[in-house]
């Protein structure tokens, strides 16, 4: 099984890519990278190959908000749960494929009009077509998991994970499904290829800053690099949605349901915690050089951690400035609110630091206690204790 950790999702992404850019279709060999040691029949290689003909079509030349070609999420997210899921079925395949079409393949999708109505329609006539090649059975389930993988409208994130792990208890298969494509997103935070977590020591960094009195951190070893469009406010909010799944999973024990997804969700854990550290060396090397200043947020931070501060939900509150975090940034109601809020986080640097600690004790707290879990988190809301 790999452990993907930022170095083996360039290389994954590498090798798929290449295979996009020498191709004009998804051939054999980008089948081949997807499925690993997965063995299908004659027949299941040409409906995948159906598959991957059907997402290359509809995705065209769209790209990702990093700037890579969107079709990579997929195909990524696939691979990922084919090599490390031990047992995998042509259904978890397909759902995993596919499990965007409903959000991102429809005329409304895009205020730019990416798809004309003549053109989408020719892809549900090619959609029909690799269904009516499938087998009749399996493209129900396919098409109620991907209606189940599918958020509604507006809906919040935590009533979608709610709504989905309800669903698990009957079909548990959705749980791999939807952990995969969250690992796939998380690492997909990143196009720089010198990743700070290999030349640093996070927690020996801290130990420094903390103990060491006339401590001075080294320079960084590369120039600050431009402002990208997944800043890091953004790749905060991802850590939020990573924190709400892996919460309500726990609550609910949907691992129970499918079991062998457990190493995706601790490859998950792993990813958000690491990508938090990422967050506060890059703020640390770059914004707030001040040792002391750096000292005390770490000293207010893991004095809020030991009162039981990243156990439940907080309602905001004087007691510290992480006092109804979740509430104050990351829960919103329309599409300008939530871009507000990560522009108000963004700013704040200390604040930043602090919630980026926040989450590495968060993530940290999952690998540690097989019993942890946020509370207050439902999907209804948040519900904060009196």
């Amino acid at each position: 099984m790999i452990r993907y950790n930022l170095t083996e999702f360039f290389k994954l992404s590498a090798a798929l890519n290449y295979q996009l850019s020498v191709s004009s279709d998804l051939s054999w060999n980008i089948l081949r990278i997807i499925l690993g040691d997965v063995k299908l029949n004659q027949d299941q290689h040409n409906i995948m190959l159906d598959a991957l003909s059907y997402l290359n079509n509809a995705y065209k030349d769209q790209h990702r908000r990093m700037g890579p070609l969107s079709v990579l999420h997929p195909l990524r997210a696939t691979a990922i749960l084919s090599r490390t899921v031990e047992k995998v079925n042509m259904l978890d395949l397909l759902t995993e494929l596919l499990h965007d079409k409903h959000e991102d393949i429809k005329v409304s999708n895009y205020p730019e009009n990416k798809y004309g109505k003549d053109y989408y329609q020719q892809l549900e006539t090619e959609f029909d077509l690799f269904l009516h090649k499938n087998d009749p059975n399996d493209n129900w389930y396919l098409m109620e998991r991907l209606d189940l993988l599918s958020r509604k409208g507006e809906e919040p994130y935590f009533t979608y994970i709610g709504r989905l792990m309800n669903r698990a208890r009957h079909t548990p298969e959705l749980v791999r499904v939807k952990l995969a494509d969250r690992l796939d997103n998380t690492l997909d935070l990143h196009s720089e290829f010198y990743d700070p977590i290999e030349h640093t020591d996070f927690f020996a960094e801290l130990f420094n800053i903390l103990y060491i009195k006339n401590y001075q951190p080294p320079e960084p070893e590369v120039q600050h690099p431009i402002r990208h469009p997944l800043y890091g406010a953004y790749r905060l909010y991802q850590l939020f949605k990573n924190a709400v799944l892996v919460s309500i999973i726990r609550r609910r024990q949907s691992m129970s349901y499918d079991t062998a997804a457990q190493p995706l969700f601790g490859q998950l854990i792993r990813a958000s915690m690491e990508e938090a550290q990422r967050v506060i060396i890059h703020i640390f090397n770059y914004h707030l050089k001040d040792v002391e200043q750096q000292r005390r947020l770490l000293l207010d931070t893991m004095d809020y951690c030991q009162e039981g501060g990243m156990l439940e939900i907080t309602r905001p509150g004087k007691r510290s400035r992480l006092d109804g975090l979740f509430v104050n940034y990351f829960e919103y109601g329309s599409a300008e609110e939530h871009k507000q809020k990560l522009d108000l986080l963004y700013k704040d640097k200390p604040l930043m630091i602090q919630t980026a600690l926040a989450f590495v004790t968060i993530f940290k707290n999952f690998l540690l206690d097989p019993d942890y879990y946020i509370e207050g988190i439902h999907e209804t809301g948040f519900h904060p204790r009196e």
